[in-house]
């Protein structure tokens, strides 16, 4: 859609980044009221997600969404939460048919493959559902939690250390 994705317009140069699109602005078919059911759904989800993240300050997280989701501009623009690390990967570098560029931003780095590798199915005629488009690859989570894993550690090393001292 012009100007942005079903349920948000952004406008520039105006410093309201983001406003909720009306019926009117649609000229071919479309559910506005499951597209803007599921704005607020995600929202919801990633505002709560903040929230716990500001609340219980854990050592360690990760938010995985598309590379160029809306949601990443919500997070930072709308919220004022900024996430340190940006990793982004494509889902085809571990195994899975179709490209998918995604992030994992986090309070860590992480490093992951960033080589695009071409997709084996075209997206548009990809027939699978919902879960088996957004699982994670195993391959990609078994390189994700290694490096947890391992600043855990680093971390709690430090901390140790600074105690003796």
């Amino acid at each position: 859609m012009k100007n942005g994705n079903a349920c948000w317009r952004q406008l520039k140069p105006t410093p309201a980044h983001f406003r909720i699109r009306m019926r009117a602005d649609y000229n071919s078919r479309f559910n506005y009221d499951r597209s803007f059911l599921n704005r607020v759904n995600g929202e919801l989800c990633i505002y709560n997600t903040i929230e716990i993240i500001k609340r219980y300050q854990p050592k360690v997280y990760i938010i995985e969404n598309p590379a160029f989701g809306r949601i990443w501009d919500y997070i930072e623009h709308i919220l004022g939460f900024s996430i340190p690390f940006d990793n982004l990967t494509f889902y085809s570098d571990y195994g899975f048919f179709v490209k998918k560029p995604t992030k994992f931003k986090s309070n860590i780095p992480l490093r992951l493959s960033r080589q695009g590798l071409p997709s084996k199915v075209i997206w548009a005629k990809f027939k699978g559902d919902y879960n088996e488009r957004s699982n994670i690859p195993l391959s990609l989570l078994r390189e994700i939690y290694p490096q947890i894993i391992q600043h855990l550690q680093d971390s709690k090393n430090d901390n140790d250390t600074k105690e003796i001292i």
